[in-house]
């Protein structure tokens, strides 16, 4: 497959607009750009059943795990942190993220698992 095939299918893949979990961006959000609150029932949902065995037995034994963040808006790639932190799981390490995307209060990002290609992907919504 040629590098334009590749990118096409990646493209109409990323392209669907299926998100499985939402975050509005708040002021604190703005002020820390350190982390993104994941919920304990969307990462068992939607995150563990993707990942590889290591890596959901270490978020189990509280261990962090890298995930990789692609910004479908910009083509960008992130290497973020995944860890639980009761009472939530924290994606981290996310500054260059919020930098990057120049967020503001009230928009709203779409958040998926892709489980084929082992990373999240992120859509700016709204």
């Amino acid at each position: 497959m040629s590098p334009e095939e590749s990118d096409k299918v990646l493209e109409s893949m990323f392209g669907r607009e299926e998100w499985q979990f939402e975050r509005i961006i708040t002021e604190a959000d703005l002020e820390q750009k350190e982390d993104i609150i994941v919920t304990v029932t969307e990462v068992n949902k939607h995150i563990i059943p993707g990942l590889k065995e290591k890596d959901a037995k270490d978020l189990a034994e509280g261990k962090e795990i890298d995930i990789l963040l692609f910004d479908q808006d910009t083509k960008a790639y992130y290497k973020l942190k995944l860890n639980f932190n009761r009472p939530y799981f924290y994606l981290w390490d996310t500054s260059g993220f919020y930098h990057d995307k120049r967020l503001v209060v009230g928009q709203r990002l779409g958040f998926r698992y892709e489980d084929c290609f082992a990373m999240l992907v992120v859509k700016l919504l709204s």
